[in-house]
């Protein structure tokens, strides 16, 4: 592999619209949020994801505050939580 030359896939990714209104949500609040795991992978390949996990640059804390009663602490340990969206099918 020559790390001087990287190869750069772009691909168009088709997100719902309740995963993009939480991406911005976070965005709104001064955090970064990116669109991670099996998501990326399903897409790129061909499926359509089932799940959507979202990385951002947003301490739990933060997240408890930005979404409220939405949050549950899945994994908080780890720094994971899930918000649900009233907006998710």
């Amino acid at each position: 592999m020559n790390c001087k030359n990287p190869i750069i896939l772009k691909a168009e990714i088709d997100i719902p619209q309740y995963i993009s209104d939480i991406i911005m949500t976070l965005i709104n609040n001064g955090h970064e949020a990116y669109i991670v795991g099996g998501a990326v992978r399903d897409s790129l390949i061909g499926r359509v994801p089932i799940d959507w996990d979202i990385s951002s640059s947003a301490p739990p804390e933060a997240i408890r505050k930005i979404f409220g009663d939405a949050v549950i602490p899945s994994g908080e340990r780890f720094g994971t939580l899930t918000v649900l969206s009233k907006k998710q099918p």
